[in-house]
This record gives structure tokens, sequence and C-alpha cells, in this order.
């Protein structure tokens, strides 16, 4: 298992997000330039709705930003070992069904991206998130208990890299 491996596929893929954002954000700006302001029209929603469309990419953008400076930030430092699940942690958990999955505690902003390296696909997630939350805190040999509308879900971590 290469945690840096792992970091660096999810750092692209949330570069490759952040362009897109970027790409979206030209766009709503250029429509809200175009749009018919109050004086030329009875209605200037388009025009409204693209600036707050544009504030909210501008936000993902920045929240884009945070994720991929605290992971680049995390490849580089000499203490990359973590003992308990925190950001930056990547954790391998079994479920009741022995399946066994892999995720990577991200800041917000990085959270949904799902990476395969080699055979392991591992997916971001926040502490914010109620895995990401259950996980918090806890090392190696603890059991989590994940509660949701169909019952619980007991989640074992094998490991914490």
């Amino acid at each position: 298992m290469n945690k840096g491996e792992i970091i660096k596929a999810v750092l692209d893929e949330l570069k490759r997000q952040r362009s897109e954002l970027e790409s979206g954000l030209a766009s709503a700006k250029q429509t809200a330039l175009e749009a018919p302001g109050a004086m030329q029209s009875h209605s200037d929603t388009t025009k409204s709705q693209m600036h707050a469309l544009a504030a909210n990419i501008e936000k993902m953008i920045r929240e884009k930003d945070i994720a991929i400076k605290y992971l680049n930030d995390f490849l580089n430092s000499s203490s990359n070992k973590n003992k308990t699940v925190k950001e930056g942690a990547l954790i391998e958990i079994q479920d009741e069904n022995n399946a066994k999955k892999f995720y990577l505690l991200v800041p917000d902003g990085g959270a949904g991206v799902i990476v395969k390296v080699g055979d392991v696909s591992v997916t971001s997630l926040t502490a914010r998130t109620p895995l990401g939350s259950a996980l918090t805190g806890k090392k190696s040999g603890d059991t989590v208990t994940l509660r949701n509308k169909t019952g619980d879900r007991n989640l074992k971590i094998l490991n914490v890299y």
C-alpha cells in the first residue's frame, strides 16, 4: 500500500475538478456580463442568478485549494504517519460482511473523490460526514457503529496509514 501514490492520485483528481470549476466560473461570469440589467429589462434575474452562481463556484474553488494545499503539505511532510484517524489518514476498514474498503480523510472540498491505485480503490471523505465523524480519533483494531435508516453497521478499523 503506497499512501503517497494514493494521495497523488487524489490530488490529480482535485486539480482536475478545480480546473472544471474555473471553466464554469468563467462561463457564469460571461453570462452575467451579457445578461440584460435592470435598466434594459423588467427582470434582471439571469444577471443576479449568474452572479450568485459565480460566488458559489468561487467558494468551491477556495475549498478545493485548501484541500489541495493540505494534501500537498501532508505529502511533503516528514511526519505523515498516523496512529489515530485524523485528516491525512488512510483508513482500511472491514464491514460485517468482511468486505474491505479504503478511505482517505481530507479537509472540506476534497471529499467524494474515488481513485484506484493498483488494485485498491480509495474514497476521500471529510470528518463532517457520518462515517468520517465516526472514524475520527479511532485507531487500528477499534470498531465503530454507523447508525442509519436501514440499521446499524459495525465497521472494524483494520489499519490506519
